[in-house]
């Protein structure tokens, strides 16, 4: 990425980035941690069931558990975002928030609806 943010396609990279790290980066996780754990090394009781679940289930569930995943994390993401670009608020919130970077470059804005677009555009493309 370059070291100047200065155009609008600026604020695709960064939504582009934001959607492989957090989106595409946890679900590759969660199917790793998912597929190479026993049963038996969780400590957390949340882990185990959801690992005894997935062991239960046959690869097209386990695609659409997946997907699920996906999914909730895509809505999170696209949450945090509207927040950020002042869709949606906090409760009590008189400020609205934005996003800049380097030398006061205003990110913020439209993220939501680029995450949105980016998001149709990967589906289309399968």
């Amino acid at each position: 990425m370059a070291n100047t943010w200065k155009s609008n396609m600026d604020a695709d990279v960064f939504v582009r980035q934001l959607r492989r790290d957090v989106i595409d980066g946890e679900v590759k996780l969660y199917k790793e941690l998912l597929e190479k754990s026993e049963h038996q090394t969780a400590s957390d009781p949340y882990w185990t069931e959801i690992r005894l679940l997935y062991a239960s289930l046959n690869s097209e569930q386990k695609d659409t558990l997946l997907n699920i995943v996906r999914q909730v994390s895509v809505d999170v993401l696209a949450s945090l975002l509207g927040i950020i670009d002042g869709l949606s608020y906090f409760e009590g919130a008189s400020n609205q928030f934005r996003l800049t970077v380097h030398e006061n470059i205003e990110l913020s804005g439209d993220l939501q609806e680029r995450l949105f677009m980016q998001e149709q555009d990967n589906a289309r493309q399968g």
